[in-house]
């Protein structure tokens, strides 16, 4: 009973995180990119350098901590298990300098494979604790809360810009809300909790990555104009492929008539 339930919470964690990162890390910013790149019309706006480098960095984001759960999920290739050097140079930008001589090979309550940990206990607390819970948790969500509501405060007519800041508030809030549990309550005691602990990580992880890709729904939802730029784009890169093949295939036949 207990074996098939924890199969089962694995399997679905495995699922959610395959499935859900597939669409994420194809519709984060690579459609945006394609179209800020193809069209002239949108290098001339003011906006255009925010528009030219936050797909660059939310891309950046999903190929850095998306990519690896998705090929760990779907194809069970753990670049961790492979390389103690790429789990380190993870974790090691700018502050996170100390994880390349802390970490080391610890073995996964479920699987009782080896998985990437720190082995120093100070800095393993400051790594759940500082990083984690404010750093990378609370911090982002609550800064542009605050300056969301001292604008709004500042400008009641302007309401449509609170919408970014509460839609940061719900996608980041659920992961960060995981990781303040997993880090104050001992969960992994046993399989069973291990494997749900597992799944809610794999959800919420999922909703938290939805973030960077949220820019490229948003501007297909409320522009016209986005939507129909990116009908053409598309349109023109599948003729583009389209003529190549042809172009490619009459110069076969035209050599083997020859001969």
């Amino acid at each position: 009973m207990i074996t098939s339930m924890v199969s089962f919470f694995v399997h679905l964690s495995e699922q959610i995180t395959f499935y859900m990162s597939i669409p994420i890390l194809l519709f984060g910013g690579i459609f945006n990119l394609i179209v800020f790149l193809s069209l002239k019309t949108f290098r001339k706006k003011s906006c255009s350098l925010y528009l030219m480098i936050m797909p660059w960095f939310n891309i950046g984001q999903l190929l850095t901590g998306n990519l690896s759960r998705m090929i760990n999920a779907g194809y069970n290739i753990d670049w961790t298990h492979n390389s103690l050097f790429y789990s380190s140079l993870i974790f090691s930008i700018l502050h996170e300098i100390p994880s390349i001589i802390y970490s080391n090979y610890g073995h996964s309550a479920l699987s009782n494979q080896p998985i990437y940990i720190i082995t120093n206990s100070i800095y393993q607390q400051y790594k759940a604790y500082g990083y984690f819970l404010v750093l990378a948790g609370f911090l982002p969500v609550f800064i542009p809360v605050i300056f969301g509501s001292l604008a709004y405060k500042n400008a009641p007519e302007l309401t449509y810009r609170t919408v970014p800041n509460c839609s940061t508030f719900t996608v980041m809030m659920p992961y960060n809300m995981y990781v303040t549990v997993a880090t104050i309550l001992n969960l992994r005691d046993g399989p069973v909790a291990a494997a749900k602990l597992q799944f809610a990580e794999s959800l919420t992880i999922a909703v938290y990555y939805s973030y960077f890709a949220a820019p490229f729904y948003i501007y297909v939802s409320v522009s016209r104009r986005f939507r129909q730029q990116l009908i053409y784009v598309l349109s023109q890169t599948c003729v583009t492929c389209f003529r190549r093949q042809r172009v490619i295939s009459n110069q076969v036949l035209s050599a083997a008539d020859g001969y």
